[in-house]
C-alpha cells in the first residue's frame, strides 16, 4: 500500500499501523493540490508497487461555519484540497491503473444531511458525488469501478470527537 500524506510524520505512522499488522507499505509525502506533487506521487506508487489496481480518496479539510464567515479564498483553498485535490488524483493514475481497477472516494454524511453547519465542506464533498459518476464512466471500457463512501463523524486529528448524543 502506498500512504499520502502532506505531513510525512503522518504517512508513516499509517505504515507502521499496516507494517505492525504484517502488511506491505511505504510512505509518499504530497500535496493533493500541486499538481506536480500528485503527479509524482503516483508515478512513485506505481513504479513501486509494479502497477496500480485501486486508490482510496480520502482526502479532506474543512472551515469556518456558516457562509458570511468564509472568505473566497478560503471557500477556493477547501475545494482545492476536497474536490480538485481528487480530480488531480484521478487524472493522474486512471491511466496507469490496471484494467479493473477500483477509486473508492471518502465523502461525509455531511454532503447528504444537513448538521455539519460548514457549507464550504458540505457542498465539496458533495461534489464528489458527480466526481465520481465521471470517472466511473470515463473508465467502464476498462472496468474501473468508482465508488463513494459517506461516513459519520469520526474523531481525526482535525475534529474532534464527536459529543454524545443526550438520551432521549
Amino acid at each position: 500500500v502506498a500512504v499520502a500524506d502532506p505531513n510525512r510524520t503522518s504517512a508513516e505512522q499509517t505504515v507502521k499501523r499496516i507494517t505492525d499488522e504484517g502488511g506491505e507499505a511505504f510512505a509518499i509525502a504530497a500535496d493533493v493540490t500541486s499538481e506536480a506533487d500528485v503527479q509524482r506521487m503516483i508515478d512513485e506508487a506505481h513504479r513501486a508497487m509494479g502497477g496500480l489496481d485501486g486508490m482510496v480518496l480520502n482526502i479532506g479539510t474543512f472551515g469556518k461555519t456558516g457562509l458570511d464567515n468564509v472568505s473566497p479564498e478560503e471557500w477556493n483553498r477547501i475545494y482545492d484540497v476536497n474536490v480538485r485535490g481528487p480530480m488531480l488524483c484521478c487524472r493522474a493514475a486512471l491511466p496507469k491503473f490496471d484494467d479493473g481497477g477500483s477509486v473508492v472516494f471518502i465523502s461525509s454524511i455531511a454532503a447528504l444531511k444537513a448538521g455539519s453547519q460548514m457549507a464550504v465542506y458540505d457542498s465539496s464533498k458533495a461534489a464528489l458525488g458527480g466526481l465520481m459518476r465521471h470517472l466511473a464512466h470515463l473508465g467502464s471500457p476498462r472496468g474501473t469501478r468508482a465508488n463513494l463512501g459517506y461516513p459519520g463523524p469520526l474523531h481525526t486529528p482535525n475534529a474532534p470527537a464527536p459529543r454524545p448524543r443526550p438520551p432521549t
